[in-house]
């Protein structure tokens, strides 16, 4: 019903992650609205007591800058607490030059686009059966056409299955930082080691003195988990916050929630500006890095350094090792997203090879097992990598057949290790590409550079610059907009 609202060109871009970029801020200058969404877009879809009725979507318009024939650039959340304002996107910085309309719809299910009575606090399991990927996707068809479409991260998985299996409506993508291989409980598959191995790569690339301390100290601290006295010099020299873990469950969680999940998170989220849903610094791997050529050799006195950047304390204080930053997320709605991980999105990315910076472990992932607590059918989590890819035609030859995706990518990013191949270079401005920029963290070209530097994701660093040209350019181009066309 809404399909003649959105007249040519439609940029559709999809947020956040399997981590996350921006907190979600107030809208002040595009006002949000609702309109009538299907509940199921597929009759065979979801439970016969939710029925194919229609719930309440939330979006966002601005017109400030469109002018007749010119694009409409779509932004669509994933799966964010609250609806992302277009105003803090890249859209926001090339609606004036495009004379573009912008538009943005809030992921069904996150925010206020919830199912009439649904409370996830006591949802059952079937009341999640309208929260499939077919509906997801249609969603964005039933609210636009002849699109191009931009997102990150869980998001950008989403605009390359857009570009994938609805040709005909998203015309062009830009896929950042998504996940394209390491699905399902395959024990035989490399894959699900990528993402460690990036990142102890960024941290070499770094420090490889910094890099060698922390590979160290977290070997040691991995062998102490069973004996209590070396556990309680480790407590002493990271200034752990009393009373201390007192058996192996506790110190585990603090081992893997804690500090092996800060040195992940300062390299996936290393932005140019103050973040508080990650860090609240900029640079925070640089500060890590710095800081652990300072202290002195001991286990203790470096694994306190990465928890505690992220924990948001001084470093003259207790290390306060039961806070709940360790193991949360302060953007992403993380129940909601459990079911789509268990559902039609089971990464596979957190076991750890040997010879990294890292402790080697495996099987620790299982987003099957994760189904059977959310009391959802394992039956899609169960299936291979390979079998994933080729049912969401991720595969090589089905990427280079679509044209007009460019996927983008930052040297930070551990995500880059699980995303899309190197293509073969063409002169084809059509052709399927991957750019990797130097410099960029997780999503980090998707924020506008209008904003002011020392606001959240305010500024633009060189890298970021060039991203942005690089991206536009290519849009630009696909949209016969470039200067000679």
């Amino acid at each position: 019903m809404y399909r003649t609202l959105f007249l040519t060109y439609v940029f559709t871009f999809f947020s956040l992650s399997i981590g996350q970029t921006l907190p979600p801020l107030p809208c002040t200058i595009n006002p949000t609205s609702f309109f009538d969404q299907t509940l199921n877009h597929d009759a065979n879809s979801g439970s016969a007591s939710a029925g194919n009725g229609a719930f309440k979507q939330k979006y966002q318009l601005n017109t400030t800058h469109f002018k007749p024939g010119g694009p409409i650039l779509f932004y669509q959340g994933a799966e964010t607490s609250s609806i992302n304002c277009i105003e803090n996107t890249v859209l926001q910085d090339w609606a004036e030059e495009m004379g573009a309309m912008l538009a943005g719809l809030e992921h069904r299910f996150f925010g206020d686009s919830l199912p009439a009575g649904f409370n996830q606090t006591a949802a059952a399991p079937e009341q999640y059966d309208p929260l499939t990927l077919n509906n997801t996707l249609l969603d964005s068809v039933n609210f636009i056409d002849r699109v191009f479409v931009l997102g990150g991260s869980y998001g950008g998985t989403l605009t390359t299955l857009l570009r994938l299996f609805h040709p005909d409506t998203f015309y062009g993508a830009i896929p950042s930082a998504p996940l394209i291989k390491s699905f399902g409980l395959d024990a035989q598959d490399p894959d699900r080691f990528e993402w460690f191995k990036w990142v102890s790569q960024v941290y070499r690339d770094e420090s490889a003195e910094a890099a060698a301390k922390i590979k160290e100290a977290m070997l040691d601290f991995s062998q102490s988990l069973s004996s209590p006295s070396k556990l309680s010099k480790i407590a002493d020299d990271a200034r752990l916050c009393k009373p201390y873990p007192t058996n192996v469950t506790e110190w585990t969680t603090f081992y893997t929630s804690a500090v092996i999940m800060s040195y992940w998170y300062a390299a996936q989220f290393n932005y140019h500006y103050d973040n508080p849903a990650t860090f609240n610094v900029s640079r925070p791997l640089d500060i890590i890095v710095n800081q652990t050529l300072s202290a002195a050799n001991n286990t203790g006195e470096v694994i306190r350094i990465a928890p505690q950047l992220y924990d948001m304390r001084s470093q003259d204080l207790c290390l306060n090792w039961t806070s709940d930053r360790f193991g949360s997320d302060t953007v992403l709605d993380q129940e909601v997203f459990s079911v789509i991980t268990c559902k039609y999105l089971p990464a596979n990315t957190i076991d750890i090879a040997p010879g990294g910076i890292f402790p080697p472990r495996d099987g620790y992932g299982n987003s099957a097992r994760n189904c059977v607590n959310l009391g959802q059918s394992p039956t899609f989590a169960n299936k291979t990598n390979a079998e994933i890819i080729k049912i969401y035609r991720f595969t090589v030859p089905d990427l280079v057949k679509a044209k007009r995706i460019l996927f983008t990518q930052g040297s930070y990013d551990p995500t880059t290790a699980v995303g899309p191949p190197v293509f073969p270079v063409s002169n084809d401005r059509d052709a399927t590409r991957t750019v990797l920029f130097h410099g960029l963290a997780h999503t980090e070209e998707l924020n506008s550079g209008l904003r002011g530097p020392g606001t959240v994701g305010g500024g633009h660093s060189e890298a970021l610059k060039l991203a942005h040209i690089v991206m536009k350019g290519t849009v630009m181009d696909w949209a016969g907009l470039a200067q000679g066309d």
